[in-house]
Protein backbone atom coordinates (compact mmCIF):
# COMPACT_ATOMS: atom_id res chain seq x y z
CA UNK A 1 0.00 0.00 0.00
CA UNK A 2 2.82 2.40 0.79
CA UNK A 3 3.93 1.78 -2.97
CA UNK A 4 0.54 2.64 -4.11
CA UNK A 5 1.14 5.80 -2.43
CA UNK A 6 4.25 6.40 -3.51
CA UNK A 7 3.46 5.30 -7.46
CA UNK A 8 0.42 8.17 -6.88
CA UNK A 9 2.46 10.70 -5.91
CA UNK A 10 5.30 10.10 -8.37
CA UNK A 11 2.88 10.00 -11.38
CA UNK A 12 0.90 13.13 -9.86
CA UNK A 13 4.14 14.66 -10.00
CA UNK A 14 5.11 13.51 -13.46
CA UNK A 15 2.21 14.66 -15.50
CA UNK A 16 2.08 18.10 -13.24
CA UNK A 17 5.73 18.59 -14.91
CA UNK A 18 4.67 17.96 -18.39
CA UNK A 19 6.46 14.15 -18.17
CA UNK A 20 3.16 11.81 -18.51
CA UNK A 21 5.12 9.20 -20.73
CA UNK A 22 7.49 8.73 -18.08
CA UNK A 23 4.62 7.46 -16.30
CA UNK A 24 4.36 4.59 -18.73
CA UNK A 25 5.75 1.09 -17.82
CA UNK A 26 7.15 0.94 -21.13
CA UNK A 27 8.11 4.37 -21.63
CA UNK A 28 10.15 5.71 -25.35
CA UNK A 29 13.68 6.51 -23.91
CA UNK A 30 14.98 7.24 -27.27
CA UNK A 31 16.85 10.03 -27.14
CA UNK A 32 16.37 10.23 -23.44
CA UNK A 33 18.84 10.25 -20.70
CA UNK A 34 18.08 7.50 -18.82
CA UNK A 35 18.72 9.55 -15.93
CA UNK A 36 15.87 12.09 -16.40
CA UNK A 37 13.61 9.41 -16.82
CA UNK A 38 14.08 7.21 -13.48
CA UNK A 39 11.56 7.16 -11.28
CA UNK A 40 9.58 4.98 -8.87
CA UNK A 41 7.51 3.90 -11.33
CA UNK A 42 8.83 1.29 -13.51
CA UNK A 43 9.26 -0.54 -9.68
CA UNK A 44 5.83 0.41 -8.15
CA UNK A 45 3.97 0.12 -11.93
CA UNK A 46 5.72 -3.43 -12.42
CA UNK A 47 4.70 -4.58 -8.73
CA UNK A 48 1.27 -3.76 -9.61
CA UNK A 49 1.02 -5.58 -12.51
CA UNK A 50 2.88 -8.82 -11.57
CA UNK A 51 0.74 -8.57 -7.97
CA UNK A 52 -2.60 -8.10 -10.01
CA UNK A 53 -0.96 -11.29 -12.41
CA UNK A 54 -0.69 -13.55 -9.80
CA UNK A 55 -3.87 -13.02 -8.36
CA UNK A 56 -5.91 -13.36 -11.79
CA UNK A 57 -4.02 -17.20 -12.44
CA UNK A 58 -4.57 -18.03 -8.75
CA UNK A 59 -2.82 -16.79 -6.22
CA UNK A 60 0.59 -17.36 -5.00
CA UNK A 61 1.04 -20.90 -4.94
CA UNK A 62 0.12 -20.55 -8.98
CA UNK A 63 2.18 -17.70 -9.49
CA UNK A 64 5.60 -18.48 -7.62
CA UNK A 65 6.39 -21.41 -9.62
CA UNK A 66 6.30 -19.43 -12.75
CA UNK A 67 8.64 -16.52 -11.11
CA UNK A 68 11.18 -19.47 -9.97
CA UNK A 69 10.87 -20.92 -14.11
CA UNK A 70 11.26 -17.24 -14.98
CA UNK A 71 14.44 -16.88 -13.34
CA UNK A 72 15.63 -19.98 -13.87
CA UNK A 73 15.45 -19.70 -18.02
CA UNK A 74 16.73 -16.27 -17.72
CA UNK A 75 18.92 -15.82 -15.56
CA UNK A 76 22.59 -13.77 -16.82
CA UNK A 77 20.38 -12.67 -19.37
CA UNK A 78 18.02 -9.29 -20.29
CA UNK A 79 15.10 -9.66 -22.03
CA UNK A 80 12.90 -7.57 -23.50
CA UNK A 81 8.86 -7.17 -22.15
CA UNK A 82 7.54 -9.11 -25.01
CA UNK A 83 10.22 -11.82 -24.06
CA UNK A 84 8.79 -12.20 -20.68
CA UNK A 85 5.24 -11.91 -22.26
CA UNK A 86 5.57 -14.40 -24.01
CA UNK A 87 6.99 -16.86 -21.51
CA UNK A 88 4.29 -16.09 -19.63
CA UNK A 89 1.67 -16.94 -21.79
CA UNK A 90 3.93 -20.35 -22.64
CA UNK A 91 4.11 -21.28 -19.09
CA UNK A 92 0.36 -20.73 -18.27
CA UNK A 93 -0.74 -22.66 -21.28
CA UNK A 94 -4.06 -24.09 -19.96
CA UNK A 95 -6.90 -22.96 -21.81
CA UNK A 96 -8.32 -21.14 -18.57
CA UNK A 97 -5.00 -19.55 -18.40
CA UNK A 98 -4.88 -18.12 -21.68
CA UNK A 99 -8.00 -17.14 -21.32
CA UNK A 100 -7.14 -15.15 -17.89
CA UNK A 101 -4.30 -13.78 -20.02
CA UNK A 102 -5.99 -12.19 -22.82
CA UNK A 103 -8.26 -10.58 -20.48
CA UNK A 104 -5.43 -8.22 -19.33
CA UNK A 105 -5.60 -4.83 -21.05
CA UNK A 106 -1.71 -5.21 -22.18
CA UNK A 107 -1.83 -1.92 -24.07
CA UNK A 108 -2.98 -0.23 -20.86
CA UNK A 109 -0.52 -1.71 -18.54
CA UNK A 110 2.63 -1.49 -20.46
CA UNK A 111 1.99 1.66 -22.33
CA UNK A 112 -0.35 3.32 -20.98
CA UNK A 113 0.16 6.74 -18.86
CA UNK A 114 -0.75 7.19 -15.77
CA UNK A 115 -2.19 5.14 -12.83
CA UNK A 116 -3.19 1.77 -13.52
CA UNK A 117 -6.93 1.18 -14.50
CA UNK A 118 -6.87 -1.81 -11.74
CA UNK A 119 -6.07 -0.99 -8.61
CA UNK A 120 -4.23 -4.08 -6.21
CA UNK A 121 -6.58 -5.18 -3.44
CA UNK A 122 -3.66 -5.39 -0.96
CA UNK A 123 -4.24 -7.29 2.54
CA UNK A 124 -4.65 -4.34 4.95
CA UNK A 125 -4.13 -6.43 8.39
CA UNK A 126 -1.31 -5.35 10.11
CA UNK A 127 -1.51 -1.72 8.66
CA UNK A 128 -5.37 -1.19 10.30
CA UNK A 129 -4.10 -1.33 14.20
CA UNK A 130 -1.48 1.33 13.28
CA UNK A 131 -4.25 3.48 11.78
CA UNK A 132 -6.62 2.84 14.63
CA UNK A 133 -3.91 3.79 16.89
CA UNK A 134 -2.81 6.87 15.23
CA UNK A 135 -6.35 7.50 14.99
CA UNK A 136 -7.25 7.29 18.75
CA UNK A 137 -4.10 9.35 19.26
CA UNK A 138 -5.37 12.41 17.07
CA UNK A 139 -8.33 12.56 18.08
CA UNK A 140 -7.48 12.28 22.00
CA UNK A 141 -7.78 14.86 24.23
CA UNK A 142 -4.82 16.62 25.48
CA UNK A 143 -5.67 16.62 29.03
CA UNK A 144 -6.87 13.08 29.00
CA UNK A 145 -4.53 10.40 27.66
CA UNK A 146 -5.05 7.87 30.25
CA UNK A 147 -6.65 5.57 27.80
CA UNK A 148 -3.27 4.45 26.05
CA UNK A 149 -0.83 2.20 27.51
CA UNK A 150 2.86 0.70 27.16
CA UNK A 151 0.70 -2.38 25.53
CA UNK A 152 -1.18 -0.36 22.45
CA UNK A 153 2.49 -1.23 20.82
CA UNK A 154 3.69 -4.15 22.33
CA UNK A 155 2.84 -6.61 19.69
CA UNK A 156 4.28 -4.25 16.56
CA UNK A 157 6.80 -4.72 14.11
CA UNK A 158 9.35 -2.35 13.39
CA UNK A 159 7.52 -2.25 10.46
CA UNK A 160 4.41 -1.63 11.93
CA UNK A 161 5.94 1.19 14.21
CA UNK A 162 7.24 3.09 11.32
CA UNK A 163 3.76 2.90 10.21
CA UNK A 164 2.10 3.96 13.17
CA UNK A 165 4.94 6.97 13.32
CA UNK A 166 4.45 7.99 9.59
CA UNK A 167 0.41 8.14 10.17
CA UNK A 168 1.17 10.36 12.89
CA UNK A 169 3.60 12.71 10.76
CA UNK A 170 0.96 13.23 7.77
CA UNK A 171 -1.37 14.28 10.28
CA UNK A 172 -1.47 18.11 10.20
CA UNK A 173 -0.16 18.62 13.58
CA UNK A 174 0.68 16.05 17.23
CA UNK A 175 0.83 18.57 20.18
CA UNK A 176 3.46 18.10 22.42
CA UNK A 177 1.58 17.12 25.20
CA UNK A 178 0.78 14.12 23.10
CA UNK A 179 5.04 13.53 22.00
CA UNK A 180 5.61 13.68 25.15
CA UNK A 181 3.31 11.10 26.83
CA UNK A 182 3.63 8.86 23.71
CA UNK A 183 7.53 9.30 24.63
CA UNK A 184 6.43 8.19 27.88
CA UNK A 185 5.15 5.42 27.10
CA UNK A 186 6.42 3.86 24.30
CA UNK A 187 10.23 4.56 24.80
Amino acid sequence: NEGWQELRQTIERLISVNEGPYTKLIPDLKGVDPDDAFSTVPYEKGFALLFYLENLLGGPTVYEPFLRAYVEKFKRQSITSQQWKDFLFSYFSAESDQAKLQSVDWEAWFYGEGMPNITPKFDTSLVQPCKDLSQRWLAANDADLSAFAASDIKDFSALQLREFVALLLQAEKVSVAKLEAMDKLYS
